[in-house]
């Protein structure tokens, strides 16, 4: 599957999903408060991979084809002169900028957009990158299942919706929205 993919499907997911949402009960939340909500779906029926994962356990992730689970790639733009050199310049321009402004969001806009500059130059030629297939997480699947976690929560939270996680079976994913006392008397 590709991300492009992964992200269609989670848009088309919770599109396809609001007006079912915006007609449902009202019923309470755990937090004391009012929503609608509709369920999606299982985990196992709804990402890209249909794994479930758990901190603790990391068995039934296949590593990246690319990276081989190390996360980065070698870099064909590697330049070790000029990493070298670039790199102990943006550590004195740091040093210096850090000595005169305290913090970083304190430095000078231009100052900040020179540094951001070396510093992206650095990581252009830099020995290792991340792996852009699994976007440096090791795994393509679970990198997969990231943007689809992403792009779901992002879409619902656009349209003033969440997703939450079933409080019986944490592999149970609804599409949720707030309810105002309002909304309620209205309703």
């Amino acid at each position: 599957m590709r991300t492009r993919d992964a992200i269609r499907q989670a848009k088309e997911l919770i599109l396809s999903s609001l007006d079912e949402l915006h007609t449902a009960d009202i019923e309470d939340d755990e937090d004391g408060g009012k929503r609608r909500a509709v369920y999606l779906g299982t985990v196992m029926s709804l990402t890209p991979s249909g794994k479930y994962y758990l901190p603790f356990a990391c068995s039934n992730v296949n590593p990246c084809p690319r990276c081989k689970g190390a996360t980065t790639v070698a870099n064909k733009h590697y330049n070790p002169a000029l990493f070298q050199v670039v790199d102990e310049y943006e550590q004195q321009v740091c040093g210096h900028l850090l000595k005169e402004y305290g913090m970083y969001s304190e430095f000078p806009q231009d100052l900040r957009a020179f540094l951001d500059l070396l510093r992206n130059i650095r990581s252009r030629v830099q020995e290792k990158i991340e792996c852009s297939y699994c976007g440096g997480v090791g795994s393509r699947e679970a990198y997969l299942d990231e943007v689809w976690n992403e792009t779901t929560e992002e879409t619902a939270s656009e349209h003033g919706a969440y997703m939450f996680s079933g409080e019986g079976d944490p592999c149970d994913l609804f599409l949720g929205e707030s309810v105002e006392e309002t909304e309620e008397v209205e309703a």
